[in-house]
């Protein structure tokens, strides 16, 4: 039976466009090369109908400008993983910073909304990081993401 319209196929809609992000972003198809944000544009400009497009707009106004997962550097020169988005200024996510000369389990979290003189520069490709830089900003540790690494 054709389930497409109904609510059953709008949910199993929205849920493969969820996946194909999470795999595209997370998978050994990722070569490090992808960002989440070149991501959510991919689903964007892939999407082949009114309604795959709608689904698309509406995740990527969810997940912000930054999505978790993100890597940044700040106007500092400090490199740092986006967390959370901040739903009040997509421009100021939360974020762990990296610093080599401190764990990573007790990596200091930033809450850019707070910060007058800090603000994100530029999102960067994993591909353009140190694997030590990776390593100790592993989304997995922090939320549940993983980065793959290049083989």
């Amino acid at each position: 039976k054709d389930v497409r319209g109904t609510q059953a196929g709008v949910s199993a809609e929205i849920v493969s466009v969820v996946q194909n992000y999470d795999a595209l972003t997370n998978s050994s198809m990722n070569d490090g090369t992808r960002t989440p944000t070149d991501v959510l544009s991919h689903l964007y400009r892939e999407s082949t109908d009114a309604r795959s497009r709608e689904i698309a707009t509406a995740l990527i106004c969810n997940m912000t400008i930054y999505p978790p997962g993100s890597l940044v550097r700040l106007t500092d020169d400090t490199i740092a993983l986006v967390v959370s988005p901040n739903p009040e200024e997509r421009m100021k996510p939360l974020v762990v910073c990296y610093d080599p000369s401190v764990p990573s389990d007790e990596a200091m979290l930033v809450n850019l909304m707070n910060e007058t003189e800090l603000s994100i520069d530029e999102q960067v490709s994993r591909a353009s990081l140190p694997t030590e830089v990776i390593a100790y900003l592993s989304p997995s540790k922090v939320n549940g993401f993983s980065i793959p690494t290049a083989a």
